[in-house]
């Protein structure tokens, strides 16, 4: 693949997966209009670029977490990601060659992310108030996202919100759980997936770049999210923003 390929998909991973308009989403339609020979390998080393910045954005966080009970309450969020999402996953993969289901993926993102803009008042809950119930959740919220075009960092947030967390808290929340959920599921791809076989068509530099490219527009991805997150205007920006390209993308394959 060209160089410029793993340089534009590191890219568009690292701004969409930390906010809330589904990288998965905008992966798989790039990927299919770029036709990328290897959409599953890319996307599994450009998710771990992610990963390490999470890492290093939330190092102080991911330190505090450990301290108090919110590294228990983020693996009761997981284990309810685990049981939503392992059951679907074998048909959700099918899902990223269908740049038609994927739209109206983006679509119903931005209505979610538009009813919590509706419903939703910020609380002023912290990670370490919530309990068992709100867990719960939030991580069956983020099983729900594996579906490309439905955003896990979206999902969980506007479920935090709705849990009554208060904003700062409801997205670093989101993101610490995020965490563990990208380099689980990624490893279990590398486990199942590549088993007995070696990566196909791979550039391993350009795989790099992208990794790299990933990782770093991540890290200003994640602080921007923090920055702007109080802003219950943000989720309508967001909204718009999903809804917009999940109707473009349904009239361009659609009239094609």
């Amino acid at each position: 693949m060209e160089l410029y390929k793993d340089i534009l998909l590191g890219i568009v991973q690292g701004a969409t997966e930390m906010l809330p308009v589904s990288s998965s989403g905008h992966l798989a339609l790039i990927e299919y209009w770029l036709r990328v020979s290897n959409p599953l390998q890319v996307a599994v080393f450009l998710h771990f670029g992610s990963f390490i910045a999470i890492l290093f954005a939330l190092w102080k966080d991911i330190r505090a977490a450990f301290k108090s009970r919110v590294a228990l309450l983020v693996v009761i969020s997981l284990a309810f990601t685990g049981i939503v999402a392992f059951p679907i996953h074998k048909t959700v993969t099918s899902m990223f060659g269908r740049p038609l289901a994927v739209g109206s993926m983006l679509v119903l993102n931005g209505v979610l992310l538009l009813v919590a803009f509706w419903r939703s008042k910020y609380g002023s809950k912290s990670m370490t108030d919530i309990g068992i119930w709100e867990c719960c959740v939030i991580g069956v919220s983020q099983g729900i996202a594996v579906f490309p075009g439905l955003s896990r960092l979206g999902l969980t947030f506007v479920a935090a919100l709705l849990c009554r967390m208060s904003a700062k808290e409801a997205a670093k929340y989101s993101l610490l759980l995020s965490a563990p959920t990208i380099f689980l599921a990624n490893l279990y791809k590398v486990v199942t997936d590549f088993r007995g076989e070696s990566p196909t068509n791979t550039n391993v530099f350009g795989i790099i770049l992208g990794v790299i490219c990933a990782a770093v527009v991540s890290y200003f991805a994640i602080k921007l999210f923090l920055g702007i997150v109080t802003r219950r205007k943000a989720l309508l920006w967001f909204a718009g923003y999903c809804f917009l390209l999940g109707i473009a993308v349904i009239i361009v394959v659609t009239l094609r």
